[in-house]
């Protein structure tokens, strides 16, 4: 079973937290620092984000005709548990559950602000009424 029942559901959660977190100074700071166009690609429901991170806060397109400095792909829910901070970058990677085209170096920029934000979500979450997310 997964845990987003829809597109809308799966981009009203995780896609409203991420924007939110990108505005944070520091989390923004990091994404602007791989100066990128990433495109996000999640199935199962199906959802694409795009995130100019080519400035600082980075922000969120409805598309781009570019080409992207940065594709990653996986399933919503192991999206789901790697903002959870269920699911390490480097494991994903290795393991293939998630995906990326382009220079990984320049993900890997991200990881210092990660650890916080995995907390966030889950406070996001747990005020969203969703604790039924939290729990996996």
């Amino acid at each position: 079973m997964s845990f987003f029942n829809s597109a809308d559901e799966l981009n009203g959660t995780l896609g409203t937290f991420l924007q939110k977190a990108m505005a944070e100074p520091e989390v923004g700071k990091a994404f602007a620092g791989t100066n990128s166009l990433m495109k996000v690609v999640f199935t199962d429901p199906d959802v694409t984000l795009w995130i100019d991170c080519r400035q600082n806060p980075p922000i969120f397109l409805p598309g781009s005709a570019e080409e992207p400095d940065l594709e990653l792909s996986m399933t919503a829910d192991a999206g789901h548990r790697f903002w959870l901070g269920r699911l390490s970058l480097p494991v994903a990677l290795t393991s293939r559950k998630i995906k990326v085209k382009g220079p990984t170096s320049k993900l890997m920029k991200i990881l210092p602000v990660l650890k916080p934000i995995y907390r966030r979500y889950e406070e996001f979450l747990n005020d969203q009424g969703r604790a039924d997310l939290v729990a996996v």
